[in-house]
């Protein structure tokens, strides 16, 4: 017994029935909005220790 899948119904068109595509940002928009959100931050992104030994490894 097999079954035939739904047809497709005048009330309800396929369209609705999916998500609609999230709109796309233009390129360096995400990327401008990091960088107003850390420049107003004062955490620091690299922990105090490894940033020392990196700079003291450069350094030398």
């Amino acid at each position: 017994m097999s079954r035939c899948p739904p047809s497709p119904s005048p009330f309800f068109p396929s369209s609705r029935l999916s998500p609609a595509p999230r709109a796309r940002r233009r390129p360096g928009t995400v990327a401008l909005r990091e960088i107003r959100k850390y420049q107003r931050s004062t955490e620091l992104l690299i922990r105090k220790l490894p940033f020392a030994r990196l700079v003291r490894e450069i350094t030398q």
